[in-house]
């Protein structure tokens, strides 16, 4: 028999995350026995805890992971069957709060450089990239955003090439607070966007890559292995003939660091408006595909479309497709 779950048994990640009591201990709180859901889309595989899991009665746990491989590494069978994966979410995220966007690129633009990376939590595995990037001296000649280290995640990460710095880029006409949902000017004056996805580790795709295709803008990502392939299934193109990918599959992450950079180092011979020019085809193609796979609800799970903070969020990223596309806010 179905368990039903009360909207007070919903654990909504976001809403845990900004309050004061951690959910680890709200939720000892709580009757073990009654019917749970843990909906954390924003998440991969981070938040979940066997010992949790185990001892209350969670019947659904909503992650934004793209597979189950990691889940299957860590954890016992019966706390993966719980977990129901939503890939997509962050599509609709980036969707959803489209309006808000500011970067609107000229029809005509001189290129200044190939790539700007913008990183805002300084997570080690972004440290290592930075120190990568300047050892094949990629830094001077690009953009980068560098926000400090307000946690000391990056502690135990020994730089060798490069000084750790704070570097703001040009947020909201010099505003120099980081703003998420907000490019700075310097994205404009750059070819393509070099993400630091959230993990180089774990199957999640995050608003960081799915906003590329919602403005259309080039991308090479360092993010998981993989990563760019799981793009391909979704029905996206990779302009293979102008970027070599080869590095994607690399599962040492040191190494597919290091090819990264040498394909950055390759690009970076090239003449900056006329590859920008070439990309172009394909990031008309993908922003349809990105359209598409948000009007596609086969791949969003049962547990979302019928929640009400989700459905909405949802229903407003479809709604925005439509705005966008008739309103001077169109990419």
């Amino acid at each position: 028999m179905k368990q039903k779950v009360k909207q007070e048994d919903k654990f909504y990640w976001w809403k845990k995350h900004k309050d004061d009591v951690p959910f680890y201990r709200w939720i000892q709180g709580k009757d073990p026995s009654t019917p749970k859901i843990m909906l954390a889309p924003e998440e991969c595989w981070t938040n979940v805890d066997h010992d949790i899991y185990r001892t209350h009665n969670f019947i659904h746990i909503l992650h934004g992971a793209y597979d189950y491989s990691d889940y299957k590494k860590v954890l016992p069978e019966d706390i993966v069957k719980k977990i129901v994966i939503w890939p997509t979410y962050f599509a609709h995220w980036s969707m959803s709060r489209a309006i808000t966007f500011t970067y609107n690129k000229p029809n005509e633009q001189e290129y200044k450089s190939l790539f700007v990376c913008l990183n805002h939590k300084p997570r080690p595995h972004r440290v290592r990239f930075i120190d990568d990037l300047a050892k094949f001296d990629l830094l001077d000649k690009n953009f980068y955003s560098w926000h400090g280290d307000p946690y000391g995640d990056n502690l135990e990460v020994e730089l060798k090439y490069w000084k750790e710095e704070k570097v703001i880029l040009d947020v909201l006409n010099q505003n120099t607070s980081p703003v998420q949902n907000f490019w700075p000017k310097e994205m404009d004056l750059s070819v393509i966007n070099l993400v630091t996805e959230t993990f180089d580790a774990g199957p999640f795709v995050t608003e960081k890559t799915f906003r590329c295709f919602l403005y259309k803008k080039p991308f090479i990502i360092y993010g998981p292995p993989g990563i760019h392939h799981k793009l391909l299934e979704w029905g996206f193109k990779l302009p293979k003939k102008i970027i070599n990918y080869s590095f994607d599959l690399i599962e040492d992450h040191a190494k597919r660091r290091e090819a990264i950079c040498k394909e950055l180092q390759r690009l970076s011979k090239k003449d900056f408006n006329i590859l920008a020019k070439k990309l172009k085809p394909t990031t008309e193609y993908n922003l349809q595909i990105f359209y598409r796979l948000i009007k596609n609800k086969k791949i969003i799970p049962q547990i979302a479309l019928e929640d009400s903070y989700y459905a909405q969020e949802i229903q407003q990223s479809i709604d925005n497709i439509d705005r966008l596309t008739k309103s001077n806010f169109a990419p």
